[in-house]
């Protein structure tokens, strides 16, 4: 099986990671970074198309993309074009890869693509042109249902299996060490549950795009962006990961979610139906439901290290067994498409 596998290609995303996975089931992926067409061409370039949904998205390096992968599919003719969040792939040329090559056309997104931060045109415009969609925003499901004639299947987040896990550390080297520790970028609800933490006097660090300009006090932020071996370290040395989810995204999960056990790292996530589902409450992560029983549960564990660490190895086992790998993940939407004939059987 070959797969044109296109999507940001980036150190700090989950797309190389699914990439990846294809890759180790045997698949010829022959991959197109659209972010190498998009961030090498005036870096405000990006910026621009976020700032603007509606942008008609015909800048040169986004007209060269489209041109690079139209020639590819053509060339290696694959059986299947996966598009990862289709910011920057346009409808014609989607179109012109359905006249020129039998292509199974696969859509695949973490993100809400109806919130209106997400630079969602083309792909909106392409709905009935993909012959799949996959979401891992539940919400998403429904209401592509109704907006599609095109497939809609659920793909959970995941971690990558060949990253994440629990390492030992020297502790003279150790940097990132932290009792209670969020990684990840800033919204006003997640700021919320930290500034509990902080007015609790209990000991909380932030890390990740956008927080420098919060009320947190000085000192709670340590770092903006933060990812690739920094956050694999951080997350095996800190004691306790928060699962605050993203309210902007509608999001029941977060990579966190199951990259913080996957490290053999406790736990403590906002509760939701998705993660109950997942994780057994008080043996295999924590949860929480609002301020109070955040910082209950935090002071509770920071003082009960024996629990903390019965939690976080339950929490890593249980993540291995639901098979929560981006493999595994990749692994589902390739058994769900082949049982229902739309592709053909790939081992998995």
């Amino acid at each position: 099986m070959r797969i044109l596998y296109i999507g940001p290609l980036n150190s700090w995303g989950t797309c190389l990671a699914r990439m990846r996975a294809l890759i180790e089931y045997g698949i010829h992926v022959i991959p197109v970074d659209t972010e190498a067409y998009i961030l090498n061409r005036k870096k405000s370039l990006r910026n621009k198309v976020l700032r603007q949904p509606q942008d008609p998205l015909n800048h040169p390096g986004i007209t060269i993309l489209n041109k690079i992968v139209l020639a590819k599919a053509i060339e290696v003719e694959p059986d299947i074009v996966w598009v990862d969040k289709g910011v920057y792939v346009s409808p014609k040329t989607l179109i012109a890869i359905k006249e020129k090559t039998r292509s199974f056309m696969l859509h695949h997104c973490t993100d809400d693509v109806l919130n209106p931060i997400h630079p969602m045109k083309f792909y909106l415009e392409s709905l009935d042109i993909y012959d799949a969609h996959y979401t891992s925003n539940i919400d998403n499901i429904e209401e592509l249902a109704l907006m599609t004639h095109s497939y809609v299947g659920y793909n959970e987040l995941g971690f990558d299996h060949r990253f994440f896990k629990k390492i030992i550390l020297d502790e003279n080297v150790n940097k990132w060490k932290s009792d209670l520790f969020f990684i990840g970028h800033w919204e006003a609800n997640t700021e919320k549950y930290i500034k509990a933490l902080v007015d609790a006097d209990l000991p909380v660090t932030v890390r990740g795009p956008g927080w420098s300009n919060s009320s947190l006090p000085p000192g709670i932020v340590k770092s903006g962006s933060f990812y690739g071996l920094q956050y694999l370290e951080a997350i095996n040395v800190g004691k306790i990961g928060l699962g605050i989810v993203s309210k902007w995204n509608r999001n029941q999960t977060a990579a966190r979610c199951f990259e913080i056990p996957a490290c053999g790292t406790m736990l403590l996530a906002f509760r939701t139906n998705v993660l109950e589902e997942l994780y057994k409450e008080g043996k295999e992560a924590e949860f929480f439901g609002d301020t109070k029983e955040l910082v209950e549960k935090a002071r509770l564990y920071l003082d009960n290290a024996e629990d903390r660490e019965r939690i976080a190895k339950a929490g890593m086992e249980r993540c291995i067994t639901n098979k929560c790998s981006w493999k595994d993940r990749v692994g589902e939407i390739l058994s769900d498409l082949s049982s229902k004939g739309m592709i053909k059987e790939v081992t998995t």
